[in-house]
């Protein structure tokens, strides 16, 4: 499932999963974690990985914060 849509509840209803600016936080981090794991298995460059990864949590950190007070 795509972090970024809604899922089905066992009651047949659909649940909106998103915030109101259309990201799922929960499965957004899902995401990003099972790719970091999975990019150093495969043998990358642990320093090159951490800046991918706090260049992905910097934009996450903006976006959060431009919308805070929205």
């Amino acid at each position: 499932m795509d972090g970024d849509q809604s899922r089905k509840q066992a009651t047949g209803r659909v649940e909106d999963t998103r915030d109101k600016y259309g990201l799922n936080l929960r499965e957004w981090t899902k995401r990003h974690e099972k790719s970091v794991a999975t990019r150093l298995d495969q043998g990358e460059d642990p320093r090159r990985l951490l800046d991918w990864h706090e260049r992905k949590l910097a934009w996450l950190q903006h976006e959060r914060l431009i919308h805070l007070g929205s």
